[in-house]
């Protein structure tokens, strides 16, 4: 039985959410259980913060990620894990800065060496006006997230080997493996399933009455469209038709299969084109 632990550490503007949130994961984790196979974690850790201080986690999980993931990696000196956690903590900053009114959550390592979290802004749900249905997706999504981890405990660090990796070996952004994009693909796939059951169509579109996103939410969705902070967003929306394809050959035992060996993990132009991955990995009555 898994745990909910919903932590409160963006004061007075985090109470209205504590119960909501709460409730939103008891309400869709057994459907993504049931929809994916992945069991979750034994707790779920959900902590609520400032904008100013979700950035800095940001920051100290991308340190983690890289010093655990170092070890693993020939020629990963201390001076270029110091190098790469400048760069992306300058890189994540600016775009979780420009778009914080948007962002309804993200996965995170915890802090002091504790398993990764959810971590959820207060402020980003004020500016979306978020509905019952809309937090319930947007749980569903994290959840997906987290019990990914929950199978590769590493998925984390992995990311932080591969770009490390890319750094020293010179590798094209084309040919790096992209596991957390099949993770966020996956994530958008079975959101998308409960959004259908929750409201019945896979839209969330607000309906009458429904409170109106601030203006700051919809420039946040618009600099979504735009370079550099388009980037992440275009990967994860390629990786659905890679998701849809890896299901379809093999339903969800497949992409646990993916996650967990690196030899199955798609580079970019797997994402794009599914079928050749498909044709090599995947022989008639399961996995080459």
């Amino acid at each position: 039985m898994t745990t909910i632990d919903v932590l409160n550490k963006a004061g007075q503007s985090g109470e209205p959410y504590v119960a909501p949130l709460r409730a939103a994961l008891e309400r869709v984790g057994p459907r993504v259980t049931a929809l994916t196979g992945l069991p979750l974690p034994p707790t779920v850790r959900l902590r609520l913060m400032s904008v100013p201080d979700s950035v800095l986690a940001t920051s100290v999980s991308l340190q983690r990620a890289l010093r655990e993931a170092a070890p693993t990696v020939e020629g990963a000196t201390d001076g270029l894990v110091s190098r790469l956690h400048r760069q992306a903590t300058d890189a994540t900053r600016d775009v979780e800065t420009a778009l914080w009114p948007r962002t309804l959550g993200k996965v995170i390592y915890g802090p002091a060496g504790t398993p990764p979290e959810i971590v959820v802004t207060p402020a980003s749900y004020d500016e979306a006006r978020v509905t019952g249905p809309l937090m319930s997706v947007a749980m569903a999504t994290k959840l997906v997230q987290l019990a990914a981890v929950a199978l590769r405990p590493t998925l984390l660090a992995d990311a932080a080997r591969i770009n490390l990796l890319a750094v020293l070996q010179r590798r094209s952004s084309a040919d790096q493996p992209r596991p957390a994009h099949v993770v966020e693909g996956y994530a958008q796939l079975i959101s998308q399933k409960i959004a259908e059951e929750l409201t019945g169509g896979r839209s969330l579109e607000r309906g009458p009455g429904d409170p109106e996103p601030s203006g700051a939410f919809r420039v946040a969705e618009q600099l979504r469209e735009l370079a550099p902070y388009n980037h992440a967003t275009a990967l994860a929306e390629q990786a659905k038709p890679f998701v849809e394809a890896v299901l379809q050959a093999g339903g969800p035992e497949l992409v646990k299969r993916v996650l967990l060996d690196d030899l199955l993990w798609p580079t970019s132009a797997d994402l794009a084109a599914p079928a050749p991955w498909i044709a090599r990995h995947v022989a008639e009555g399961g996995i080459r």
